[in-house]
């Protein structure tokens, strides 16, 4: 990649800060695989209620954080704003271990069909090198 990494997300992602997942691209080599990253804080609005005195994130969150990230492939593609988002689908997504808070979520997404500003994707989420979720996702972007 030409550019310095990472990239902060919220300029290409469509979404309010408190529904944002990802916080910033840290790798993208177009027609292959992007990464990206969510710093996982114990302010976060989740934690109040999943489970009080022993906060894990939510795995649908996580689904969320991977979804965005297939977004993400689309905004950085075209440089700018990825535009609304509709998660069309996902398959096959399974975790294996709980996310806390002061973890950090490294998202890696790989393209398996790209059909203009549509997709699967497959994707893995880790905490350090532990394979915490992983999923296969359809998405769609409409300007």
């Amino acid at each position: 990649m030409k550019e310095s990494m990472p990239i902060k997300a919220d300029k290409l992602l469509p979404f309010g800060k408190n529904f944002r997942f990802v916080d910033s691209i840290i790798d993208y080599c177009e027609g292959e695989f992007i990464v990206t990253q969510k710093r996982v804080n114990k302010k976060d609005w989740f934690f109040k209620g999943h489970f009080p005195g022993r906060p894990v994130m939510p795995g649908h969150l996580i689904a969320e954080a991977m979804a965005q990230s297939c977004v993400l492939y689309f905004g950085k593609h075209g440089k700018k704003s990825a535009g609304r988002f509709f998660y069309m689908a996902s398959s096959k997504t399974r975790f294996f271990n709980v996310v806390k808070p002061g973890n950090v979520l490294t998202i890696r997404v790989y393209p398996t069909k790209i059909v203009t500003k549509a997709g699967i994707f497959r994707a893995e989420v880790y905490v350090r090198d532990q394979l915490v979720a992983k999923g296969e996702f359809s998405v769609a972007v409409k300007k």
